[in-house]
């Protein structure tokens, strides 16, 4: 689909016993057009394992850019 793009994200600013997939976001996004290559790209985050309670909050993110 021409504007949907998907992220995977790993991050390493943890402690050191957490499991690796505590570390991992996933997320999708769309890039909307304003004009000529400027997008507004909303995107939705959320951690790949859920928390103790059985939860996976993520969160909704704007981001802006420009395509050369």
């Amino acid at each position: 689909m021409n504007g949907v793009w998907g992220t995977c994200v790993y991050s390493d600013h943890w402690e050191s016993d957490v499991d690796l997939i505590d570390r991992i976001y996933l997320g999708l996004g769309y890039s909307f057009k304003v004009w000529n290559n400027l997008y507004v790209d909303p995107n939705y985050t959320m951690p790949a394992k859920a928390d103790a309670d059985g939860d996976r909050e993520g969160t909704l993110n704007l981001g802006v850019s420009y395509k050369f």
